[in-house]
Formats: structure tokens, C-alpha cells, sequence
């Protein structure tokens, strides 16, 4: 089995028992080229952010945003 079927077929595993996942995106300017750029209080907010989210969790949290 292929490397790409693998990840593939654990993809679509972890689909069928439906996985939590949040999406944090730094605001861009320029975001489809090369040389996108941010500002970087907006960089330092996110990690914040998301170093807050990670502090926060526990399994009860996990399982509310699960059976949201």
C-alpha cells in the first residue's frame, strides 16, 4: 500500500468517528503569492490565542465540541 493510500484510509477513518478541529488563520495581506505578508502583533495575538486554547482543554471540553 502506498504512502499516499495510507494517509488517505486514515483520513477517512478518523472522518467516520468524526474528529474535532479548529482552524486559526493569521490575517494576510498578499496571501496568494510568494511573498505574503502579516503584521506582527497580529502573529504574536495568534500563538496567544491559540497557546490559551491548548491551556483550556480537557477531555469534558473535547467531548462538547464533539457532540456540537
Amino acid at each position: 500500500m502506498s504512502s499516499r493510500k495510507a494517509q488517505e484510509d486514515n483520513v477517512n477513518r478518523a472522518a467516520n468517528y468524526g474528529m474535532p478541529v479548529l482552524l486559526v488563520n493569521v490575517p494576510s495581506r498578499y496571501a496568494h503569492t510568494p511573498t505574503s505578508m502579516i503584521h506582527y502583533d497580529d502573529y504574536i495575538h495568534t500563538v496567544q490565542l491559540m497557546t490559551e486554547v491548548v491551556k483550556r482543554l480537557d477531555r469534558k471540553t473535547v467531548d462538547e465540541i464533539r457532540s456540537f
